[in-house]
């Protein structure tokens, strides 16, 4: 029976689907969520001198979370839900910091194998994070989409015993919709704009989710915000309306020609 009260994502638990028993919990649980949200006057400063505009903008320090991104958040709860199915072997397909959150958090649940596919031309210092933890790492040719689309499903078809741990598995989003749940939280109400960068777009298909759970449940999220997601020029097929085959960015946390979540 879950009884304990916990922080973080898990503060959120008894709106997470599936429920997770806290044996499970306790084997990867790292502190993500609860990050800071502060007021950027600064910002605000700019665009009233620029553009004449009076707006109220807050930043969410997702940096905060044990491996540096927001990942961590749907990483500890989707592990936790495949440790309570009777996983114990996880792989992932990568840019770098999806990879760092899973190796982190395989490591501390005492995973049997994790294994990572990255890119070839993943930055250095991405790579670097994965070297403590141990995992199998796979370097193929191609961009990001080839190592998800192609050399990622094609390990696990033959690998059964191993859970994807991409943004494609439905847990990790359960975990990320938290933090729609701890702006309303900290504002005493929906924002009226969210903006944020998309890759995959899970990310943005998680905090939607969030808000209008929220919105549904009330009494707090009166509103929906409107989103707002940015690409890069040389990487936004959301943008364009179709898949973009060569991606191209230096901003390689976003340089996927083939969103999951279209």
């Amino acid at each position: 029976m879950n009884t304990v009260i916990r922080d973080g994502i898990w503060h959120w638990r008894e709106f997470m689907i599936p429920q997770v028993n806290d044996q499970f919990i306790v084997r990867v649980e790292q502190g993500a969520g609860d990050t800071p949200l502060l007021r950027a006057h600064r910002l605000e400063e700019f665009f009233q001198q620029r553009f004449g505009v009076r707006i109220v903008i807050y930043l969410l320090l997702e940096g905060k979370n044990p491996t540096g991104s927001f990942k961590d958040r749907g990483m500890e709860f989707a592990i936790a839900c495949a440790l309570q199915d009777g996983f114990r072997s996880f792989a992932v397909a990568s840019t770098g910091n999806t990879s760092a959150s899973v190796v982190a958090h395989a490591a501390k649940a005492g995973a049997k194998d994790c294994i990572v596919i990255v890119p070839e031309d993943i930055a250095e210092g991405k790579m670097t994070q994965l070297y403590p933890f141990g995992p199998t790492i796979r370097v193929v040719s191609g961009s990001f989409d080839d190592a998800y689309g192609h050399h990622l499903k094609e390990l696990v078809s033959k690998n059964p015993e191993l859970k994807i741990m991409n943004s494609s598995n439905p847990d990790r989003l359960e975990g990320q919709k938290t933090a729609a749940y701890e702006i309303v939280s900290k504002l005493k109400r929906a924002p009226d704009y969210h903006f944020l960068p998309v890759g995959n777009a899970g990310n943005i298909t998680a905090y939607w989710r969030g808000y209008k759970e929220c919105y549904k449940n009330g009494p707090i999220a009166l509103s929906l915000p409107k989103m707002i997601g940015a690409q890069a020029e040389g990487a936004a097929p959301l943008v364009y309306g179709g898949i973009i085959e060569h991606p191209k960015t230096v901003a390689s946390a976003i340089k996927i020609g083939n969103p999951v979540h279209r």
